[in-house]
């Protein structure tokens, strides 16, 4: 049995306040808390880690420990409204919107060159949004069970997922149905999915961000990847992954140009990382993207394959092309 090492959640963090537009035309101000493990900066380079939903900078932790001692700055934000960086009503939680407040974070922490930007389930697609349009401070891109282009069963039936937001955000009735919603949605994430929330407000943001994934819009954004960057791309997926099927996520694979893909079926074995991070630094230099799925693991490769993440990070860095 894999020993896990000891972690201390909530260090290093740091709070401040986070100003960005929002697509309604609004411009909002918030209090934002992040985690960095060297605030000063790296001469190696930053890891910029964008979470799930729900989720938090403790999603990374795993990934952080074994980074500890490389000299990467390591960042992890944690999206509005989550349970540490405040709401505010007029955020949307479209793409739009979150993009421009994790844009902004970027701005406020000076993370302007080699940045190798992480995303882990609803975060994968920001990951791949923000990373696009800062294709001048990349290093490299990592999608950790990232969604697709098309619906995974995560969100289905997705009609649920429409009607619960939009009772949730009716005007006048929103503040009665949200006082009714709060608990039956926290009981919904909490005991039935499986995903642990602090509250049924949290989880109330969590269906709103479900609601707004943007899918197949996402072709865009690997199109231009595809035809204005060279730096690596790694997307770690699961077979057994409750949320987000691995053929989704093979496709999006595949929409990448001179992509290549491991298949682990063994993912449980001893040696499974190391296998894997050295299969990744030999075909780094002779694939741009490339995708390792680990077929008996689940959603959580953040925490299960840490130390195989955490190698290809290091790869990433060491990379010249």
């Amino acid at each position: 049995m894999q020993e896990w090492p000891t972690v201390e959640n909530d260090q290093n963090l740091f709070d401040g306040k986070i100003s960005f537009p929002t697509r309604s035309g609004y411009h909002v101000t918030i209090r934002a808390v992040w985690q960095d493990n060297l605030p000063s900066g790296s001469k190696v380079g930053t890891v910029f880690a964008i979470h799930g939903s729900p989720g938090s900078h403790n999603d990374f932790k795993y990934i952080t420990y074994h980074l500890k001692n490389t000299g990467i700055r390591m960042i992890s934000i944690n999206m509005p409204g989550h349970g540490y960086t405040q709401n505010h009503k007029k955020i949307s939680f479209h793409n739009d919107d979150r993009n421009a407040f994790i844009q902004a974070m970027i701005d406020h922490l000076n993370v302007d060159r080699d940045v190798v930007f992480v995303g882990h389930s609803r975060g994968s697609e920001n990951a791949l949004n923000i990373c696009t349009l800062n294709q001048n401070r990349a290093k490299g891109l990592l999608l950790i069970n990232t969604s697709g282009f098309r619906r995974h069963k995560g969100i289905k039936p997705f009609f649920i997922i429409r009607f619960a937001s939009w009772i949730y955000n009716l005007k006048p009735l929103a503040p009665l149905a949200r006082i009714i919603m709060h608990p039956i949605l926290y009981h919904i994430y909490n005991r039935l999915v499986k995903l642990k929330t602090q509250s049924g407000k949290i989880a109330a943001v969590c269906v709103q961000s479900m609601k707004t994934f943007a899918l197949s819009d996402q072709r865009s954004y690997v199109k231009e990847l595809n035809t204005q960057s060279k730096f690596p791309i790694l997307l770690a997926y699961s077979g057994k992954d409750f949320l987000i099927e691995e053929e989704i996520v093979r496709e999006m694979l595949t929409e990448f140009e001179d992509s290549e893909e491991l298949i682990i079926d063994d993912s449980q074995a001893t040696d499974t990382e190391t296998k894997a991070a050295r299969w990744f630094r030999c075909r780094l230099s002779q694939k741009r993207t490339l995708g390792v799925c680990f077929h008996q693991d689940g959603h959580y490769l953040q925490k299960y394959k840490a130390k195989f993440l955490s190698d290809a990070i290091q790869a990433i860095f060491e990379y010249k092309d």
